[in-house]
């Protein structure tokens, strides 16, 4: 099963989850309501919404674009921790559209850079409002490995920070190893930098990219996000629990202060991440992604 799903994403096919015979109800529910299969069902279909390049700068002149926010877990008390910055765009026409409606964006550098600095700029402000409302919450997002290699974002993100007199403590960059990573110099340089200036780094997605060993213990990490895709493999049999402690193991030995597990969707997946010592995690059995004013309201 483990292979034949393996050759199924190397062929690039979306898979959505995995079966063993005998089926059970328990077993199909989970998999129709898992986070891959929503993601699938908000890809643009054929006649669908796929806003060209020219549409989505229109947004980010107009700042449709706005912050969604999934919360972060302490899974043993189950209580709110934090908070990833997810991007939305509010549509006159189409309504909200999830990332795949304007996927285009990430291949154009400058759309990109005013994507982030936009929804920075938001996030920034929202973290301060619950802050000054006295919640200890954590603000993390994710900085593509083609804009960190840039000087200017790591100054944008200090000098906002600053701005709004917060705790660089509080804000945690995850690095997103969905591309080659090149010009190793500049970016762990700045690494370097957001690190000194008291900002908190996270590898995200660990186990699905292109980070090997040698460079995870190059990057000044204070976290690791393991990739959804070792929990699915988890619950499927003893070899990927196996690899799923492994990652674990690998997080405490680098000393890395905290380990957060992705895509927690059942009660089984918190059970195994519980009994792997896992601290930290985040999926749609927990909360699933929320606007402000929501995330407000419900914490």
């Amino acid at each position: 099963m483990q292979a034949a799903e393996a050759a199924a994403q190397a062929s690039r096919w979306k898979v959505l989850g995995s079966l063993q015979k005998p089926v059970s109800r328990e077993a199909l529910r989970q998999v129709l309501t898992s986070e891959a299969v929503v993601e699938a069902l908000s890809l643009p279909l054929p006649g669908g919404v796929d806003l060209g390049l020219d549409e989505i700068r229109r947004c980010l002149r107009e700042r449709r674009f706005e912050p969604y926010y999934q919360p972060k877990f302490h899974l043993e008390n189950v209580g709110c921790v934090g908070v990833e910055l997810l991007a939305r765009c509010r549509h006159p026409q189409y309504g909200l559209l999830a990332p795949s409606a304007f996927q285009r964006l990430f291949a154009d550098p400058e759309a990109l850079w005013q994507l982030t600095q936009q929804l920075l700029s938001q996030g920034l402000g929202d973290l301060r409002h619950w802050r000054s409302q006295g919640r200890r919450i954590s603000l993390a997002f994710n900085l593509g490995w083609q804009l960190l290699k840039q000087k200017e974002c790591t100054a944008f993100l200090v000098a906002e920070t600053a701005r709004r007199r917060l705790d660089p403590a509080d804000i945690i960059v995850e690095v997103t190893e969905s591309e080659a990573l090149t010009e190793l110099g500049l970016a762990l340089g700045n690494m370097a930098s957001l690190r000194l200036h008291g900002f908190q780094l996270a590898l995200d997605d660990f186990g699905s990219g292109y980070a090997n060993l040698q460079l995870l213990s190059q990057m000044p990490l204070t976290q690791l996000k393991l990739d959804q895709g070792l929990l699915r493999a988890a619950n499927r049999g003893n070899d990927g629990l196996t690899v799923l402690a492994a990652a674990v193991g690998l997080a405490r030995s680098l000393a890395l202060s905290d380990v957060v597990l992705e895509g927690i969707e059942s009660e089984l997946d918190l059970d195994i991440a519980r009994q792997l010592g896992v601290a930290t995690g985040q999926g749609y059995f927990l909360a699933r992604p929320m606007s402000a004013a929501d995330f407000g309201v419900r914490f």
